[in-house]
């Protein structure tokens, strides 16, 4: 692991091992040390997150849209599919720097839901393999009968994608990473020895590279916002932070375990979920996604955004009903409510009607509407955003045309997505 964070608690040593000159264990993180002028720093951060996140997801919709669109078809072309997977792959990762200006500002909602951490590994595994490239071998070692966690699958991914990516900046001439699982139970004698920890069940992730190392000087600033040891316009500074700041809206911890040519250890402290608890299902990214006959009213003012939505739902067989605004929204149910089945719909629309506005009112005609509200917005209980309507569901820009699909299709068999 290569790239750098905050001022965390004072290092303690991961559990089971002692801390020494040669590997040096850190738990913690930046907001308990977070000086004045940090602070500040990060108000100031998350109003520019906050201020522009709608309009930059918008865009970032049409490009990872289109771009997906292109790649799913059944025959795309040899020639442009190397240019397509860049443009897909720039737009994630750009609409990754922006979760992680959203997740360190406190401005990213969290939508948990019981998980599988395997299952979501194993759905990664793929897109990691492609993220870090063939010099980069990944291995897992993922434990059985591993206990459910309460968590937002999207954040987890992205702490995976974060640490997977500083672990190939520590590893320029090849290497192999190690995704591994586990579960713990600590005991009220184990947390008074191991703080941050505390005594409970928890699912353990442990991303292990076989790079460089981290210098002891550095370690202690690893989840620094904004601090990084590489050249200027190398990097923002912000991927460790932004995990940091996932695991403790997780009520985890991290521990890091590092020595100079030695590689890395980063583990993820997860509460486990209560007993009994039911895992929602993962879907892999090789999957197929069912379409349907169903009639959408998508409600969205931004023209090409919407054009990025109708191909996707009509790709998927999916009848669709266009509207750029509340009051064509509203028309076009005066005279199809009885064929609309899910209506899709932007949570800021222009004028004095929201997205949940228009959905509550034909709920109220029709309770068995079914409802998808999408929004760039970092924060659902912000001053710029609508609550969202009793059972719809919320999907965040730039949404994945999987996703999208995957949503839709979940919402009218009656299940949750």
């Amino acid at each position: 692991m290569k790239d750098a964070g905050a001022q965390p608690h004072p290092p303690t040593a991961i559990a089971g091992e002692s801390a020494g000159t040669a590997a040096v264990a850190v738990a913690g993180g930046p907001s308990a040390d977070l000086t004045g002028w940090q602070n500040q720093k990060m108000e100031a951060l998350a109003q520019v997150a906050g201020g522009v996140a709608h309009e930059f997801n918008d865009l970032l919709t049409i490009i990872t849209g289109h771009a997906s669109l292109l790649l799913d078809a059944e025959d795309p072309a040899t020639e442009t599919l190397e240019p397509l997977n860049q443009i897909s792959a720039a737009s994630e990762r750009a609409a990754g720097l922006l979760r992680q200006l959203l997740i360190f500002s406190r401005q990213q909602p969290m939508h948990p839901q019981n998980l599988d951490l395997n299952g979501l590994i194993e759905g990664t595994v793929l897109g990691l393999r492609r993220l870090l490239g063939e010099q980069i071998t990944i291995e897992t070692s993922l434990a059985a009968s591993l206990p459910l966690i309460r968590a937002d699958a999207g954040m987890l991914e992205q702490i995976l994608i974060n640490l997977a990516l500083n672990a190939r900046e520590a590893m320029p001439e090849g290497g192999q990473l190690i995704l591994a699982t586990e579960a713990l139970a600590i005991t009220e004698a184990g947390a008074k020895l191991e703080p941050p920890s505390r005594p409970g069940s928890f699912v353990c992730l442990k991303i292990t590279d076989t790079g460089c190392g981290i210098d002891p000087e550095v370690l202690p600033r690893i989840f620094e916002p904004f601090f990084t040891t590489k050249d200027a316009g190398k990097s923002t500074g912000l991927g460790l932070a932004a995990a940091w700041g996932i695991v403790q809206q997780h009520a985890g911890w991290l521990e890091v375990k590092s020595a100079v040519n030695e590689g890395a250890t980063i583990k993820v402290f997860l509460p486990a979920a209560p007993a009994g608890a039911v895992a929602e299902p993962v879907i892999h990214s090789g999957e197929k996604i069912g379409g349907g006959r169903e009639v959408i009213l998508l409600v969205e003012d931004e023209a090409s955004v919407r054009e990025v939505a109708v191909a996707m739902l009509q790709k998927h067989g999916y009848r669709v009903l266009q509207a750029g605004s509340a009051e064509e929204a509203l028309e076009a149910w005066k005279w199809h409510a009885l064929r609309i089945e899910l209506l899709l719909t932007d949570l800021v629309l222009p004028g004095h009607i929201t997205g949940p506005q228009i959905a509550e009112r034909f709920r109220a005609e029709k309770p068995t509407l079914k409802v998808i509200c999408l929004s760039g917005y970092g924060r659902e209980d912000s001053e710029r955003v609508p609550k969202l309507p009793v059972g719809g569901h919320f999907l965040r820009k730039p949404c994945r045309p999987r996703v999208l699909a995957r949503a839709v299709r979940a919402l009218l068999d009656g299940k949750q997505p």
